[in-house]
């Protein structure tokens, strides 16, 4: 075997394929010269698999700067969707796009990854409206999704995929966002 680390990904992505962890049609390719499908969902594994084989895709985790400082994807870049005040309300960051196209090109690869999947979910909605076009939701986030029947969409964290804590340095959101003047 003339590569075992990427003939061990390339196992892992096949068999996350076979087990129902994203449709073919519904999976990033791995050329770059492809699009993603404008609604696609995927799971973590799928997402680390994509990460993985095409190094210009990029995980764009849109949780609060202290949710993403205390864990995150190895690699990740932090633009929260949603602000909170002090009473524990929730509103869309007015900052949100603004940062990301001040980051990003409108047809960059972008994996959009939050705790469960429903913060991701609105943030890739945000972003096709935007003009995005190659934008994955990672379903389950970070944390993972519970559903009422007991079952559920495991997280990025309970996969054991790689992580990382801090601020995440020039992929942190105070960093990012002075690209955008904010």
């Amino acid at each position: 075997m003339k590569n075992p680390v990427r003939a061990f990904a390339v196992a892992i992505f096949a068999s996350v394929l076979a087990l129902g962890g994203c449709a073919r049609s519904q999976c990033a390719p791995a050329t770059s010269a492809q699009k993603f499908p404008a609604a696609a969902d995927i799971t973590p594994a799928a997402a680390k698999a994509l990460l993985d084989s095409d190094p210009s895709i990029t995980y764009v985790d849109v949780r609060t700067v202290r949710e993403f400082a205390a864990g995150h994807p190895t690699g990740a870049w932090n633009i929260p969707v949603l602000v909170f005040d002090d009473q524990g309300g929730r509103a869309k960051n007015a900052e949100f796009l603004t940062v990301v196209e001040a980051n990003f090109e409108k047809d960059a690869k972008l994996i959009v990854g939050c705790r469960s999947g429903s913060r991701s979910k609105m943030a890739q909605g945000f972003l096709k409206d935007a003009g995005f076009t190659n934008t994955i939701n990672m379903l389950g986030g970070y944390n993972g999704r519970r559903s009422s029947g007991g079952g559920g969409q495991p997280g990025w964290s309970q996969l054991s995929l790689p992580t990382e804590s801090g601020t995440g340095g020039d992929r942190g959101y105070e960093a990012v966002k002075m690209k955008a003047g904010q």
